[in-house]
């Protein structure tokens, strides 16, 4: 008679606990279908390593920039995360877009011991910058975004001398010229825009493109030189 009154009650338990089942095989299933996409798009977020001129890095000392990015040992490291150090309110504000390899080295926080690209160090130092590096790139797994970079400088370089470099270095971005390109105004509709540095018949429109593509090309390429005239 016992089993008969309480069988309600069991019902009920069998019938909540089949529920919270499902709802919790529901809720371990839906970040899993949505959690491949958001890291689709975070990946495609993640520029590639890339080259960085004194004056390029110093954009990112998180005041122009949110990213924080310090070179050491010719690499930049992304230490955006160690903002409480390298922050504008950091101990190491300082070092916040620039190459700091012999600041490191020698604990020294003077403003001309930046930004020095091939430091004379003696080997107390360079132990000291290694263990400086080790810990950037192995203990804290600060992301190396590219390498502090020194391009040549070429004046007065016609187009054929540019194919020719092009030639030479198939792994270096097409055209390194300082000069914007009318091409890239009109989006490179005609082959026979190429080599052709005129701006005439760009309109307004178009030549605020080019604008653009020429603030793109500064902001991640360093110049190197220009074309002749």
């Amino acid at each position: 008679m016992l089993l008969f009154e309480n069988w309600p009650i069991a019902s009920a338990v069998v019938v909540g606990g089949v529920i919270l089942y499902a709802a919790i095989v529901m809720l371990t299933q839906i970040p899993a279908a949505t959690k491949a996409p958001v890291a689709e798009e975070a990946a495609a977020d993640v520029e590639p390593p890339r080259d960085f001129t004194l004056d390029q890095l110093r954009e990112f000392d998180g005041v122009r920039n949110a990213k924080i990015y310090v070179g050491l040992k010719g690499e930049v490291f992304d230490v955006s995360r160690g903002v409480h150090m390298y922050g504008p309110e950091g101990p190491y504000a300082k070092f916040a877009g620039h190459e700091c390899s012999k600041c490191l080295a020698t604990m020294s926080l003077e403003d001309a011991d930046l930004d020095a690209l091939d430091p004379k160090l003696n080997p107390g130092e360079a132990d000291q910058l290694d263990e400086w590096y080790h810990t950037f790139k192995h203990a804290k797994q600060y992301p190396v975004v590219g390498k502090v970079s020194v391009p040549p400088t070429y004046e007065g370089l016609s187009v054929h001398e540019l194919r020719a470099m092009q030639r030479a270095a198939l792994d270096a971005p097409p055209t390194r010229d300082a000069r914007p390109h009318p091409a890239l105004g009109g989006c490179l509709r005609r082959r026979a825009d190429l080599d052709d540095p005129s701006l005439e018949g760009l309109g307004p429109d178009k030549l605020k493109i080019l604008q653009d593509w020429e603030n793109l090309f500064k902001r991640k390429y360093p110049p190197v030189g220009t074309l002749a005239s």
